[in-house]
């Protein structure tokens, strides 16, 4: 698996340049890839409140990196926006600067996974968190014999019974009959 966290930069030209690596890895790249961090600039016009214009050029070029890379964005829960020039009133600015890619092969391989925007506490940035959500395998409940059954004097019929019955298993049987209630 391949992790990269990024912090982009605020100048356009070394962000393009930071898009231009991501390309270069995404070509020699054959595992489950995610790109983690602040991209510094919004894939959408709807991830953006407030006056400060948009340069629309900037958020096509940032648009065409996760295309070429083949990576898609995990929708993020919690906050809609992770930035904030912490302003009040007709000059606060707030934006979705922060976000998790994937490729395919990485949803793949986690499919429950999600990240969740925390509130901005100190920072101009909300924390990202990203969680797996493993798919942990269930054994199945094992039968154990308890010692103190045979105790109970309808322990011998109970097991006869249902060792003729082909339709239980010793685990039914305890659930069933033998459980204490």
């Amino acid at each position: 698996m391949r992790v990269s966290f990024l912090h982009a930069s605020t100048d356009f030209q070394k962000r393009t340049c930071l898009w231009q690596k991501l390309r270069a890895i995404h070509h020699i790249n054959s595992l489950p890839w995610i790109c983690m961090g602040d991209f510094n600039k919004v894939l959408n016009l709807w991830e953006k409140d407030g006056r400060r214009g948009m340069d629309h050029y900037q958020m096509v070029a940032f648009r065409e990196m996760p295309n070429d890379c083949a990576l898609m964005d995990i929708e993020s829960k919690g906050c809609a926006h992770t930035w904030s020039n912490n302003r009040v009133g007709e000059n606060l600015v707030r934006e979705r600067l922060d976000r998790v890619l994937c490729n395919v092969e990485w949803r793949v391989e986690f499919p429950n996974a999600e990240a969740v925007a925390l509130p901005a506490l100190g920072s101009d940035h909300s924390p990202l968190i990203l969680t797996l959500y493993l798919n942990i395998l269930r054994r199945k409940k094992e039968f154990r014999f308890e010692a103190y059954w045979l105790e109970d004097p309808e322990c011998r019929d109970i097991v006869k019974g249902a060792w003729n019955d082909h339709h239980n298993t010793l685990g039914d049987v305890y659930d069933k009959q033998i459980a204490p209630q």
